[in-house]
C-alpha cells in the first residue's frame, strides 16, 4: 500500500468485523467508487484498511490535510490511475473488485474548504468506471462531488449505520481489551448505540449512567464530535441535549431563526450516537450523558436564558404540557408559570385550558399556580367545569382578600359569566360583580337569573333568544317567573338540550310525558349531575313515588351542597316529606330555610315558606301558616316571580278563610288571578288547593270566577323580544380599504367614511368570517382603552355602523358576533389577496392570467387602511405590501416574456415610485427596452438604478451591468432583489 500524507491510525486492538467487511464487498460489486459517511470514531478508517489489505492489487492511500500539495496528490493519482489501467490490461478475465487497484481518500470533506485539491479529486471521480476502484472516507455529505455518480448508479454510499458494533463484536473486543473483566455485551450496545469508539471507552472507563460519566467520555466527545462541528452546529447539539431528542421545529425554539437551517447540517453530519428518525434526531444515552457534562462549562451563563426562550416557543406553539416538563425538568417552576402564562395569553378563550391547569397545579406545585392571575383564571374556569363550587367560593374570597379580583377580571374578561354563576347562591355578593361587563354574553344570562331568583323588582330577559350552553342559566330564572310555556317552546332547539330545567317547566305545567322525554334526552354522562336529579325526583314525587324521590335527593346531598345548589334539594325533599303524610316533619323546615337573609335567594325563600305554610295548615296552624305566607306572597308579587304564586295564594287565602276573614281571603285570590295571568304552575297550584279543603268548599272560588268574565286583564305581560322585529338590512356592503380615505360603498352608494373606527370594525370582521369573540373584537378596536370604556366605546361604533349602513352584527353563539350573513360583505383587500395567491398556482400564464392579476393590483391603488395605528392592522399592511411585491414582479416577469413592452412600463414605473432600490425591477424595465430595441431608454434606466442605489453606498451587480450592455443574461436571482415595499 502507498500512502500519501499521513498513513491510516489504526487502534492497538482491531478485530475482524465479517458484517462491514461484507458491506463494503457489496457496495463496490454495485459502484466502482463507494463514499462512506461517518463520524469520528464509527471504525471507517480501520473498516477501510482490514478491507484494503485484502485486495490483490495495488492499494494507494490518500489523507487529505490542509498542508497536502495539490501537485503531489494529482501525481500519485495519475500513477494509480495508469497502473490500474496496466494491470486491467493484464488480468481482464479477473476484472472484479478484488482485482482492480483502489484507491483510498481519508477525510475527503476536506475538499469543501481546498478548491485545489476538490478538483483533483473531482478529475478522478470522472474516471470512474475506466480507472481504479475509489473509497472516500468522509464525516460527511460530499454533495455535488458524489451526487451526478450517485445518480448515475456510478456511486454507492455508505453510512454510519452500516458500521454500528454488534454484541458479538463487543465480545471479542472485550476478550482482547479487557481479559479479566466481564462486560454487558447488551448493555455496552445500548449505551454507545452501535458507536465503536463509545463502545472502547465504555469498557475502559465505564461510569453508571447517566447519574455520573467518565471524564475521560466526556473530553473525547468534545474533541471528537463537538469540537469538528461549527460553532452553530455545536450551539445545537448542546441544547438540543437538553431534550434528548430535537424536531426540526424544536431546533428554530432553540436557536431562533437560524436553527433550522443548522438542524439540517447536524442532520447531515453523520455524528455518532444521534439517530435520525425523518424530522427528529434522537440522542444516544452516552451522547446526551456526555453533553449535559459538557454544557454548563460552555453556556454557564447562557444555559439560564436558553432554557427560558425554549419555554416560551414550546407554550407560543400550544405546547403547554411539553412546556411544563421542559421547565420543571430544569428545576424551575416558576419559568413553567411565565411561559403557561405568555402562551396562553395570546389564546382567544381561557376556556380550553379548564381542563388542563390542575394538572399543571399538580406538577408545577399549587402555590407557584395561585400566584399567577392567568393561571387562577384558568383554575376557577376548571372549578366551575367540575362545578366544585364551594372550592370556587372558597377561592374568589381568598382573591377579594387579596385584592385580586380585578386582576382576574382583567386577564380575561369572559369569566365574569362564571363567577356570578358561582356567585349565584350568594346573590348579595354576586351584585357588585354584576354591575360590569355590560356586554358580555355569559354575565348578561346570570345577571338576569340573578334578577329573576333574587331580586326584588321584575327582572327583564336580555334581548338574545339563542341561549345554547346558557339556556338552562336563563330557564333557570324564567321558570320562577313562571315562563314555563316559553321554556317548553324551546324543545327541538339547542337550548334545550341538556337541560333539566326544561324538564321541571313541562312537569309543572303537567305535561308528564313531555318532561320524561326531556330528561332522556340529557346525556348518560350528565344525567347524574345534581340538577338533572333534581329533576328526576321531582317526576317521582309527581307520580306519587315519595319515597324513592327522597332516597334520590339524600343519595345527591352532598353533590348538591358541592354545586350550590343544597337549598332547593331540602325544600323539594320537605314537599316529598309533607307528600308522604309527615307534616311535622315538613313544618321544620321554617327554622333552616325561611328564616334566612332576605337578599339571598327569595325565589327558594318564597317556596319554602309555600310548603311550609301548606305543613302548618295540615297541622291546623292558620294563623302561623298566614305569618309565614304572606311575605312569601307579597314577595313573590312584587318581583313578578309567578311560578308558585297561585299555589300560595291559595295556600295563604286558605289560611284566612279558617280565620274567619273571607274578605282578605277573596281580595288574595282576586289579587292572584289578576297577576299571574297564565304563567305559573298548574301542577303546584292544584297539589296546593287539594290541601286547602275550606276553600275548595266555599264560594270564594265560583264568586271570583264570575267575577274574572267582566273584568278586563290590568296587568301587563312581558314584551316580546327585540329579536323578534326584522329591520332591512343592505343586500351588499363593500369595503375599498386602500383608498385614503377608505371607501365604504352600500348597495351601490359610495360613502368615505368619517369615522375611521366603522371602517376598521368592517375590515376586521372580514377578516373573521365566521366571526369573533365579542370582547377580543373589542380588545382589538380599542386595545388602549380599558374594558368598561371599551365597552361604550364599542356599542357606539356598532350604532354608527348601523346608522351608515343599516347593518346589524348577530350572534354565532353564546360569545361569538359576526357579520350578518344575509348582506354580503365584499372587502378589496380580500379579493386581492385571493387573486395573488392564486397567481402562485399559475405556471404557463395566458392573456387571461395576466389581466386577473393587473385587476388585482388595481384593487390596491395605495397602502391599506391609512391613517390606522392598530397593531393588527399594521401587521396587515406589511403582509399585503408583500403580496403586492410579489404580484407585481410575477406581472412584470410575464410581461416580459410575452413582450408587452408598454405594461412592464406602467407597472414597473409604479413599484419603483415606492421602492426605488430594487435591481430586478430595474433589469425587467432594462429587459424590456432591449426587446423594444431603445438601447438609449435602457441606459437612462441603468443610469437611474445606479444613481439611487448609490444613495445606500452600493453599486448595480454584475448582472445588471451585462443587461444593459445588452448581454443574453437576465437578471434571475430574485432572492437578491431589493423588496417593493409599500
Amino acid at each position: 500500500m502507498r500512502v500519501l500524507g499521513e498513513p491510516p491510525a489504526l487502534a492497538a486492538v482491531v478485530i475482524e468485523r465479517a458484517n462491514v467487511e461484507n458491506a463494503l464487498v457489496g457496495a463496490f460489486s454495485q459502484a466502482p467508487a463507494v463514499e462512506l459517511i461517518a463520524g469520528a470514531g464509527s471504525g471507517k478508517t480501520t473498516a477501510a484498511v482490514l478491507y484494503a489489505n485484502k485486495r490483490s492489487n495495488s492499494v494507494t492511500w490518500v489523507t487529505l490535510t490542509s498542508e497536502l500539495s495539490a501537485h503531489e496528490l494529482e501525481t500519485e493519482l495519475d500513477r494509480a490511475v495508469r497502473e490500474s489501467a496496466s494491470a486491467s490490461k493484464e488480468e481482464d478475465d479477473r476484472r472484479d473488485a478484488w482485482h482492480t487497484a483502489l484507491v483510498v481518500i481519508d477525510n475527503a470533506e476536506i475538499i469543501a474548504d481546498r478548491p485545489d485539491i476538490g478538483f483533483i479529486v473531482d478529475e478522478l471521480l470522472q474516471r470512474i468506471g475506466s480507472g481504479p476502484d475509489v473509497l472516500l472516507l468522509t464525516q460527511r455529505h460530499l454533495g455535488a462531488a458524489t451526487g451526478e455518480l450517485i445518480l448515475r448508479g456510478l456511486c454507492s454510499v455508505m453510512t454510519a449505520d452500516d458500521l454500528l458494533i454488534t454484541k458479538p463484536d463487543v465480545v471479542e473486543l472485550a476478550r482482547k481489551l479487557t481479559p479479566s473483566r466481564t462486560v454487558d455485551s447488551e448493555a455496552i450496545v445500548q449505551k454507545s448505540v452501535g458507536w465503536i469508539a463509545g463502545a472502547v471507552l465504555l469498557m475502559r472507563f465505564d461510569c453508571p449512567m447517566p447519574t455520573t460519566v467518565s471524564p475521560i467520555l466526556v473530553d473525547y466527545i468534545e474533541s471528537s464530535v463537538l469540537d469538528v462541528l461549527p460553532t452553530a452546529g455545536q450551539d445545537l447539539l448542546l441544547a438540543g441535549a437538553l431534550l434528548g431528542r430535537i424536531t426540526r421545529h424544536d431546533s428554530a425554539g432553540l436557536l431562533s431563526t437560524h436553527g433550522e437551517r443548522i438542524f439540517a447540517a447536524l442532520r447531515g453530519s453523520g455524528l455518532p450516537m444521534l439517530r435520525v428518525e425523518g424530522d427528529t434526531l434522537v440522542y444516544g444515552p452516552m451522547l446526551r450523558a456526555c453533553l449535559l457534562e459538557i454544557l454548563p462549562r460552555r453556556y454557564s451563563t447562557r444555559l439560564s436564558e436558553l432554557r427560558r426562550r425554549f419555554a416560551f416557543y414550546l407554550s407560543n406553539a400550544g405546547r403547554f404540557d411539553d412546556a411544563v416538563e421542559w421547565s420543571m425538568g430544569a428545576g424551575e417552576p416558576q419559568l413553567a408559570v411565565e411561559a403557561l402564562e405568555a402562551g396562553i395569553r395570546c389564546a382567544p378563550d381561557l376556556a380550553v385550558f379548564s381542563d388542563r391547569v390542575e394538572r399543571w397545579s399538580g406538577l408545577i406545585g399549587e402555590s407557584y399556580v395561585s400566584n399567577s392571575d392567568v393561571l387562577t383564571a384558568c383554575l376557577l374556569r376548571a372549578l366551575h367545569a367540575r362545578r366544585s363550587i364551594e372550592r370556587a367560593v372558597t377561592l374568589i374570597h381568598q382573591l377579594e382578600e387579596d385584592s385580586r379580583m380585578d386582576n382576574i377580571l382583567a386577564v380575561d374578561p369572559g369569566i365574569i359569566g362564571i363567577v356570578l354563576w358561582t356567585l349565584h347562591s350568594r346573590p348579595g355578593e354576586a351584585e357588585h360583580y354584576a354591575q360590569g361587563a355590560q356586554d358580555n354574553h355569559r354575565a348578561d344570562a346570570v345577571r338576569f337569573m340573578l334578577a329573576a331568583t333574587s331580586g326584588i323588582e321584575p327582572a327583564l330577559p336580555p334581548l338574545d333568544t339563542r341561549w345554547e350552553n346558557m339556556a338552562p342559566i336563563v330557564h333557570w330564572g324564567m321558570l320562577w317567573q313562571g315562563r314555563c310555556d316559553d321554556i317548553v317552546d324551546s324543545l327541538g332547539s339547542l337550548d334545550s338540550e341538556d337541560n333539566p330545567n326544561v324538564v321541571l317547566a313541562s312537569l309543572w305545567t303537567g305535561r308528564m310525558d313531555v318532561a320524561e322525554s326531556a330528561l332522556e334526552r340529557i346525556p348518560e354522562e350528565r344525567s347524574g349531575r345534581p340538577h338533572a336529579e333534581f329533576a328526576r325526583a321531582a317526576i317521582a314525587i309527581a307520580k306519587g313515588n315519595c319515597a324513592e324521590a327522597r332516597q334520590i335527593l339524600r343519595k345527591n346531598a352532598d353533590e348538591a351542597r358541592r354545586t350550590g345548589g343544597q337549598n332547593h334539594f331540602e325544600v323539594l325533599a320537605a314537599w316529598a316529606t309533607l307528600k308522604s303524610g309527615a307534616p311535622a316533619e315538613a313544618a321544620a323546615l321554617r327554622q333552616s330555610l325561611i328564616d334566612m337573609d332576605g337578599g339571598e335567594r327569595r325565589a327558594i325563600s318564597e317556596w319554602a315558606r309555600l310548603v311550609v305554610g301548606v305543613a302548618l295548615l295540615e297541622l291546623d296552624h292558620p294563623n302561623d301558616a298566614m305569618m309565614v305566607l304572606r311575605p312569601a306572597v307579597d314577595s313573590m308579587c312584587r318581583a313578578r316571580r309567578h311560578l308558585m304564586l297561585p299555589a300560595a295564594g291559595y295556600a295563604l287565602a286558605e289560611a284566612y278563610v279558617r280565620m274567619g276573614d273571607d274578605v282578605t281571603a277573596a281580595s288574595v285570590l282576586a289579587d292572584i288571578r289578576r297577576r299571574a295571568g297564565t304563567h305559573g304552575s298548574s301542577y303546584w297550584a292544584e297539589e296546593v288547593l287539594q290541601k286547602c279543603p275550606r276553600l275548595q268548599g266555599g264560594m270564594l272560588l265560583n264568586q271570583l270566577a264570575v267575577a274574572e268574565v267582566h273584568a278586563e286583564p290590568e296587568f301587563p305581560q312581558f314584551a316580546a323580544s327585540a329579536g323578534s322585529t326584522e329591520d332591512r338590512q343592505p343586500f351588499r356592503v363593500e369595503l375599498l380599504p386602500f383608498h385614503e380615505p377608505p371607501l365604504i360603498v352600500v348597495d351601490g352608494v359610495g360613502s368615505s367614511a368619517r369615522r375611521l373606527k366603522v371602517v376598521e370594525l368592517i375590515a376586521d370582521l372580514s377578516q373573521h368570517p365566521d366571526g369573533i369573540e365579542r370582547s377580543r373584537l373589542q380588545e382589538r378596536l380599542f386595545p388602549e382603552v380599558g374594558r368598561s370604556k371599551g365597552g361604550n366605546h364599542f356599542r357606539q361604533i356598532v350604532f354608527r355602523l348601523r346608522e351608515l349602513t343599516g347593518v346589524r352584527l348577530e350572534r354565532r353563539n353564546a360569545t361569538v358576533v359576526a357579520w350578518p350573513e344575509s348582506v354580503n360583505l365584499i372587502a378589496a383587500d380580500r379579493q386581492f389577496e385571493a387573486e395573488v395567491l392564486r397567481a402562485r398556482t399559475v405556471s404557463a400564464p395566458t392573456d387571461a392570467d395576466m389581466q386577473v392579476l393587473r385587476e388585482a393590483l388595481d384593487l390596491a391603488p395605495g397602502l391599506y387602511l391609512p391613517g390606522s395605528d392598530l397593531t393588527w392592522v399594521e401587521e396587515r399592511r406589511t403582509y399585503l405590501s408583500v403580496l403586492f411585491e410579489e404580484a407585481v414582479t410575477k406581472l412584470l416577469w410575464w410581461a416580459v416574456e410575452a413582450g408587452d413592452i408598454d405594461l412592464v412600463r406602467q407597472y414597473g414605473a409604479r413599484v419603483l415610485d415606492f421602492n426605488p432600490f430594487s435591481e430586478e425591477i430595474y433589469g425587467l424595465l432594462i429587459r424590456a427596452e432591449n426587446l423594444g430595441g431603445n438601447r438609449i431608454a435602457a441606459m437612462a434606466i441603468f443610469q437611474r438604478a445606479h444613481a439611487a442605489l448609490g444613495e445606500l453606498g452600493l453599486e448595480p451587480g454584475p448582472d445588471l451591468r451585462r443587461l444593459v450592455q445588452g448581454g443574453p443574461g437576465l437578471l434571475s436571482d430574485r432572492a437578491s432583489s431589493g423588496r417593493a415595499s409599500r
